[in-house]
């Protein structure tokens, strides 16, 4: 029997931890410092201008900040992000500051413990973590006209939750990252289902994190631009087989385990998939192979390609006339030949889609307005 002491002190050692946790405490190994709670990272003054803190430890030589604010050059990714360092003060408090555009911008740190890259460590805002620290990139919003849909709003908010599932195609549990839209728990209805994807080195809590995607479905099911609806996040990396064995993945383990679990429409009308990247060529990949699993496809930015017109994949376009085909890119991508091939196509063979073209690269300022678009033009709303 435990003794009133050592049940205090288990109590003692509970609050502790949650204290900790509340005080924004997110260690991802060893790489991530202990913040101090009076330090605030990243503030944002009424200007835009944007300041970022990191509280490191005595052995640190150098930090900088790895943001996601460079205007698009004409280059593949906008990139390099630009990597300037930050500057540490008297205090020990490592400072960067930088006035940005009202929108959502992804950074991390780079955190140096000696003269070469091998001593440099990438990591999140211990200041600033994301929902779930499996996610490399902290986030800042700088409000202002314009992108309202897109930042954290005074709305009722959905619940982000991990969800694991049997996948038969690895033959191990594996996670995906689910939204479900405010009110789930408290009422009985059935919702229609989107799944994402992520591209190339991401994982399922990419569109949760980068995509911000919880924000833009919270701010528009308030606003009644869209239907509230279950969003899963999926995670492509480690499933055997590439492109097609993530496809058998999703059709046999994912959207089984979903409508296993959750309040889903079982119609595959009320159903979408939709990708970025290299996730862009999965739902290209679905769109050819299962296109009667799906009601809705969004491709961006897509990776993958076409079937030729030749191939049997186009003999019954009927089978895509009440699809709801959604392509975007930005026009400094260099992807966007992919999207220009696959719409060549489908006016070729008369198959009707939607498209979202802006100035951009291979980036998160364009997924999330593609996402954004997808939700508020087409889906849920044609067939």
């Amino acid at each position: 029997m435990y003794s009133h002491r050592k049940s205090l002190t288990a109590l003692l050692i509970v609050l502790t931890v949650l204290l900790t946790l509340l005080s924004g405490t997110v260690s991802v190994g060893a790489q991530s410092e202990a913040p101090n709670a009076t330090i605030i990272s990243p503030e944002v003054a009424p200007d835009g201008t944007v300041t970022f803190r990191y509280v490191g430890t005595a052995d640190v030589t150098r930090v900088q900040i790895y943001g996601e604010w460079s205007k698009p050059t004409g280059d593949f990714f906008c990139s390099p992000w630009p990597t300037p360092d930050m500057v540490l003060d008297a205090n020990g408090v490592w400072t960067y500051s930088i006035q940005l555009e009202p929108n959502y911008y992804n950074y991390r740190f780079y955190v140096w413990r000696g003269p070469t890259t091998a001593n440099r460590v990438q990591i999140h805002d211990p200041l600033n973590p994301p929902w779930d620290p499996t996610g490399i990139n902290s986030q800042v919003f700088v409000p202002g006209p314009g992108v309202e849909w897109v930042g954290p709003q005074d709305v009722p908010h959905g619940q982000l939750q991990v969800v694991w599932y049997h996948s038969e195609q690895a033959g191990v549990d594996r996670r995906m990252s689910v939204y479900t839209p405010p009110d789930y728990d408290k009422n009985n209805r059935i919702y229609p289902s989107l799944y994402l994807s992520h591209g190339a080195m991401g994982n399922d809590v990419d569109w949760s994190t980068q995509g911000a995607a919880n924000n833009i479905l919270d701010n528009l099911i308030a606003a009644k631009k869209i239907r509230p609806m279950v969003v899963v996040m999926t995670n492509f990396n480690g499933i055997p087989g590439g492109t097609p064995g993530y496809r058998m993945d999703l059709l046999n383990s994912m959207v089984p385990a979903i409508e296993q679990q959750f309040r889903v429409n079982l119609n595959p009308e009320q159903r979408a998939f939709a990708g970025l990247s290299a996730g862009g060529g999965r739902a290209n990949d679905i769109l050819f192979n299962a296109p009667d699993a799906f009601g809705f496809f969004g491709l961006w930015s897509m990776a993958g390609t076409a079937p030729a017109l030749d191939s049997p994949l186009w003999q019954n376009p009927d089978l895509y006339n009440n699809r709801g085909i959604h392509i975007g890119c930005g026009y400094s991508d260099g992807l966007i030949t992919r999207s220009y091939d696959l719409m060549s196509k489908l006016d070729t063979v008369g198959i009707p889609y939607y498209t979202n073209f802006m100035d951009g690269c291979h980036t998160w300022f364009v997924w999330r307005d593609n996402l954004y678009d997808f939700l508020t033009t087409i889906l849920f709303k044609i067939n």
